[in-house]
């Protein structure tokens, strides 16, 4: 087993600057945003099995996210106030992860992986005229009303199986699933968004490797993701958010071993 404890700070104070373009003043944080992660991993070997436990806190303090004042009438030294950066708040992540790899003959592979999250503000002290903090790259809103952190599925998981015919052609099925991540979706009555949980959401790809192919050492991957096409909300990133996926994909990939 490991156990690691780290403090990290990501980002410095930053004085009041004024946006060229608009004469509009932005305000900086006030705050360093400073990171606590400690984690433990349990591992195990064998000849035909790994597999690893993980678990995890983490603690990011003063999280640095966008309000913004529009057509509010405030002024900061002769100069419209638009938006500020501030310290919204503390955030705090828990979680699980497992992973295994299982040899279980010579023709059959299995691997997969699940992890469990929870993100969530203590308490959220930001506020700003247009009613909810925003994300700092997106402008997105970063947090529902019930202080979750948007676009973070509450369980992730992988599983995929590869078969190894005679030809030494693999065929891998794999399959991928979430469920429990909170996002804000517009509602037509009201015209403003709300908090939503969306999930659960499931997709399963298919891939061949030709080996060998169109030369010595070489390797063509054929692919084809999300094979029944469900249209569904796939979260990404936290700086991302919610984004809609549309359709099958299918593409082919070249590898070459020097």
């Amino acid at each position: 087993g490991v156990v690691g404890t780290t403090l990290n700070r990501t980002q410095s104070t930053r004085e009041n600057y004024v946006v060229q373009s608009t004469g509009a003043i932005l305000l900086g944080p006030q705050k360093p945003q400073p990171t606590r992660s400690h984690d433990l991993l349990l591992s195990y070997t064998s000849d035909n099995l790994q597999a690893n436990l993980g678990l995890f806190h983490q603690r990011l303090e003063d999280y640095i996210s966008i309000l913004f004042e529009f057509n509010t009438g405030q002024t900061l030294d002769g100069h419209e106030l638009w938006m500020r950066e501030d310290d919204l708040g503390n955030l705090t992540s828990n979680g699980i992860e497992i992973d295994w790899k299982w040899r279980l003959s010579d023709e059959w592979r299995v691997l997969g992986n699940y992890t469990y999250v929870q993100t969530k503000f203590d308490e959220l002290s930001g506020t700003s005229s247009s009613g909810a903090p925003y994300d700092l790259l997106t402008a997105g809103p970063v947090a529902t009303e019930d202080k979750w952190l948007t676009g973070i599925p509450e369980h992730i998981c992988n599983f995929g199986i590869t078969y190894f015919p005679s030809n030494r052609t693999p065929v891998s099925v794999h399959y991928r699933g979430w469920n429990g991540a909170w996002g804000r979706q517009l509602v037509t009555d009201s015209g403003y968004p709300i908090s939503m949980e969306f999930g659960p959401e499931h997709f399963v790809d298919v891939a061949v490797d030709l080996d060998d192919i169109p030369f010595k050492d070489a390797r063509v991957q054929i692919y084809a993701r999300n094979i029944f096409n469900n249209e569904a909300v796939i979260p990404k990133t936290p700086n991302e958010g919610l984004t809609q996926g549309n359709g099958v994909e299918f593409g082919v990939g070249l590898s070459y071993t020097f």
